[in-house]
């Protein structure tokens, strides 16, 4: 779950990550760096929401391949509000990747960078 300031949505170091009990969190420091560990066949899914008491939708509109093993499908994934990938393939190196989203109905675009690393 990506959680994101709104009064400053763009600024990295003030959106936070976290992931449900099922997820190995590796490394997590404040949008800096976000890193989850996962194997060939585990489903990912990201959403995001606002912090505080904020009623304004995220919406997680895409997924980009930086660099790595191409561990999804595609390089791109793409949503409307969430986005759900499947790990085919696994690597020795980290997936970076860029997430994408946007806030409630305004149509500019914030990214942040996160790693997968697979077994």
């Amino acid at each position: 779950m990506l959680t994101v300031d709104i009064t400053k949505p763009g600024n990295v170091a003030k959106t936070s990550f976290s992931a449900g009990n099922n997820t190995t969190i590796l490394e997590s420091s404040s949008g800096n760096r976000f890193a989850i560990r996962a194997e060939v066949g585990d489903s990912v899914l990201w959403k995001a929401k606002a912090a505080g008491e904020s009623q304004v939708p995220v919406h997680v509109v895409g997924v980009n391949y930086i660099s790595g093993p191409r561990i999804f499908s595609s390089n791109t994934l793409t949503g409307k509000s969430t986005i759900k990938g499947t790990i085919i393939r696994g690597g020795k190196e980290d997936y970076v990747y860029k997430l994408h989203y946007t806030l409630g109905s305004d149509t500019k675009v914030y990214v942040v960078t996160a790693i997968i690393m697979t077994k």
